[in-house]
């Protein structure tokens, strides 16, 4: 990503600078743990309640939202001419993953139908609403911004 990132960001739209600063190698690290680290903090609930509750939908829901984040890798395969970082575990690790714990929550029926639905605009609006702020405080905090 290191020596990818600044051809990516010559290709961001102004627009895009303004939400998200202009990210930085180091920005980038802080967002990528922090998106790789919070999931984890739903993990003591799971652990004290195991049964299908909030924050069982809370990870179905991020791992919707990574599944829906293939697609950017992809955007930036073309972008970069053919290579993005991520790309491999994205594909290779993220959609099997992803399909397999969806086929087995609809099946299972862990939720109702209209809750495993919702999962994908909840997905859609955590990857173009959360994921933008979550890389401007990044940059905020590497004085990027």
């Amino acid at each position: 990503m290191r020596a990818a990132l600044p051809r990516l960001v010559e290709q961001m739209p102004p627009v895009l600078a303004n939400i998200l600063g202009v990210p930085t190698y180091a920005s980038f690290l802080i967002a990528l743990g922090i998106v790789t680290l919070f999931p984890w903090l739903l993990v003591p609930s799971l652990l004290r309640a195991p049964a299908l509750g909030g924050a069982t939908y809370g990870l179905l829901a991020l791992q919707t939202t990574w599944l829906l984040n293939v697609f950017s890798h992809l955007g930036m395969t073309a972008a970069l001419d053919g290579h993005a970082p991520g790309l491999g575990s994205a594909v290779l690790l993220v959609v099997p993953f992803s399909v397999v714990l969806l086929r087995r929550a609809v099946r299972d029926r862990w939720f109702s139908r209209w809750a495993l639905v919702g999962l994908f605009p909840l997905a859609v609006a955590l990857h173009a609403l959360v994921l933008p702020l979550l890389m401007r405080f990044a940059s905020t905090l590497t004085g990027s911004a």
